[in-house]
């Protein structure tokens, strides 16, 4: 027993074209979108960036006046603060002179009595 085997042997014949010559006009379309397509996308880049520091700038001034108010506000609490320190601190050293002259007063009537 002898097993043959057919085989049936087909020629292909291979040409070697370029690219440029069978997808030129197709490659050079998808090309010029390419470019397009970018540079409408860094166009609505910069556009929104521009957009951006437009809307933002108002909102910068009004944050900036806002922290300049709190500051503002911060110190006239601690000047009103220190203010109350001195009246109270006066306060107190003219009630200890008064009772303390009151009281050499009456020390000095009383030795001057007898």
């Amino acid at each position: 027993m002898s097993t043959e085997c057919d085989l049936n042997f087909v020629q292909v014949g291979v040409i070697i074209i370029p690219r440029k010559y069978i997808m030129g006009q197709v490659d050079e379309r998808a090309f010029k979108t390419l470019v397009i397509l970018i540079s409408a996308s860094l166009c609505i880049l910069v556009i929104g960036c521009v957009c951006i520091l437009i809307l933002t700038n108002g909102v910068s001034k009004e944050m900036n006046l806002r922290a300049e108010l709190i500051s503002q506000l911060e110190a006239r609490r601690k000047a009103e603060a220190s203010s109350n320190y001195k009246s109270q601190f006066l306060a107190n050293m003219r009630f200890v002179f008064q009772v303390n002259f009151w009281k050499h007063i009456k020390e000095e009537l009383s030795l001057s009595n007898l």
